[in-house]
Formats: structure tokens, C-alpha cells, sequence
């Protein structure tokens, strides 16, 4: 059962970076790509914009390093932003192991990605998912770490034990059933992507 419960999990996972990268990536902007290569070779895929002291953005789940577009135009001019999409979000690496997942795996790839710039440590900020890769590698390696901005990372906190991961299977097996057809309506559906719609429509469309 535990076994079936990580695999739904997995298939959810690679359904939600699949649809989020094909919603996001429309749109051009004026940015160096680059990749950087993890510890087990793979191949982490990040824009760099602008010049000056160095922020990495984490994204969500549902989301790819195209969900701070507009936190890259507003610092780009102080800073040097580094928007960075996780191993299973092409055009990162997709590694079709279970074994090659887990939050230290997480926290070191963000410390490949910092190698690969030349950058001995970097602001981190991370949204949901990717704020608990940046605190695991603020406990990690936290000479690394200039700073930490932390948003959404409480997800699932406040629910009774096992509730939050119930919740996720149950989104996994409706994306499964549906072919991944209503995605963005599943992805879309909970109260802060509601929030989300009615404070800034433009952004809640590249996810629905």
C-alpha cells in the first residue's frame, strides 16, 4: 500500500511539473539560461537575470521558475536572480527513480546550482515546496545561506496527521483519472489559488 501510495505520488508530481512547465514557459525575457550539474550527474536547469548580489528562487509544486517573473523584473537591476527549476520540471532532468528524490537530494542541488555560478552562498527565496528545500539546506549547509525568505511553508501543518499526504493522493488519482485534462482545475481548486485568482488574475491563468 505504502509502495502504491509513493508511486501516485510520483506520477502526481511528474503530471503537476509537466502541465505547470508547458503553462509557464510562454512569454520571452531577456535572461541568461544555463544548467548546472547535480551530484549524480543530473542536469538542473536555471535563468540568471541581472547583476549584483545573488538570489535563488525556489518554486511550488505546481509551478516552475517562471512563477517569480515578476519578482526577477522588479530586482533584476540590484541584483543577480537566479530562477531555478527543480530536478522533474523540465527542461531539468526528470529522473524516473523514486531513489532520486528526497529533500537532501533537494538542498543539494541547490548547492550544485550555487557551484555551477561560482557563488560561495546566496538569498534564498523559496514558495511552498521550495521553501522546505531552502530550510533543509539552511540546517544543511547554512554558510551558504545569506538569507532565507520562507512563504507558504507551513502547507499541510495545520491538518490532523496523514491528512495532508491523504489530500495529495487524492488530487493524484483524479489527475491520473482524468488523463490529466483537468489539471489546472484540481491545481486550481484549493482556497489560497482562489486568493490567488482574485488578487492577480494574469498570474492564477498560467496555472489554470
Amino acid at each position: 500500500m505504502r509502495e502504491g501510495l509513493k508511486h501516485s505520488r510520483r506520477q502526481f508530481m511528474r503530471g503537476a511539473a509537466t502541465a505547470a512547465t508547458s503553462l509557464c514557459m510562454a512569454g520571452a525575457r531577456l535572461a541568461h539560461a544555463a544548467t548546472a550539474r547535480a551530484a549524480d550527474g543530473k542536469k538542473l536547469f536555471h535563468e540568471v537575470t541581472g547583476n549584483g548580489r545573488p538570489i535563488i528562487f525556489l518554486h511550488e509544486t505546481a509551478r516552475t521558475y517562471r512563477s517569480f517573473d515578476l519578482q526577477v523584473a522588479a530586482l533584476k537591476d540590484s541584483f543577480q536572480c537566479i530562477a531555478y527549476n527543480a530536478r522533474g520540471y523540465p527542461p531539468s532532468d526528470v529522473p524516473g527513480s523514486l531513489a532520486s528524490y528526497s529533500q537532501d537530494i533537494a538542498a543539494a542541488d541547490v548547492e550544485a546550482v550555487l557551484d555551477a555560478r561560482g557563488l560561495r552562498d546566496a538569498h534564498i527565496v523559496g514558495v511552498s515546496m521550495g521553501s522546505a528545500v531552502a530550510l533543509q539546506l539552511a540546517l544543511r549547509n547554512g554558510r551558504r545561506v545569506r538569507s532565507l525568505v520562507l512563504c507558504s511553508i507551513g502547507a499541510g501543518s495545520d491538518l490532523k496527521p496523514g491528512e495532508f499526504a491523504a489530500n495529495i493522493e487524492a488530487s493524484a488519482e483524479r489527475i491520473e483519472a482524468s488523463g490529466g485534462c483537468k489539471l489546472g482545475d484540481i491545481l486550481g481548486g484549493p482556497p489560497d489559488r482562489q486568493r490567488l485568482k482574485q488578487k492577480t488574475p494574469t498570474e492564477f491563468e498560467k496555472i489554470h
